[in-house]
């Protein structure tokens, strides 16, 4: 039986060939090279979770109000303190 190959046409077949052997032979040398991975056991056992958490970083609220005036005056009294509620319609200043 003969074969007619043609010079440009094998190159391509050869070239996918040669690549798929050299893998397989790189991909098993690099398998047996690696040393096996240690593997620990303990024993599960039942104990506290401490829920603690120590930090250091600055707080920021997720909303914020800037305060305007509308008129220029001058401020006689605050009728309210830092960190307290206020309601709708509460006069903060006057």
């Amino acid at each position: 039986m003969t074969f007619a190959i043609h010079r440009g046409a094998a190159w391509p077949a050869f070239a996918v060939a040669l690549t798929s052997v050299f893998a397989a032979a790189v991909g098993a040398v690099a398998q047996k090279a690696q040393p096996p991975v240690p593997v620990f056991a303990a024993e599960a056992r039942r104990e506290a979770v401490v829920d603690k958490l120590e930090a250091l970083g600055t707080l920021r609220a997720n909303e914020q109000v800037t305060i305007t005036a509308q008129v220029t005056e001058v401020v006689a009294k605050i009728n309210f303190t830092d960190g307290e509620r206020v309601k709708q319609g509460h006069v903060l200043v006057e």
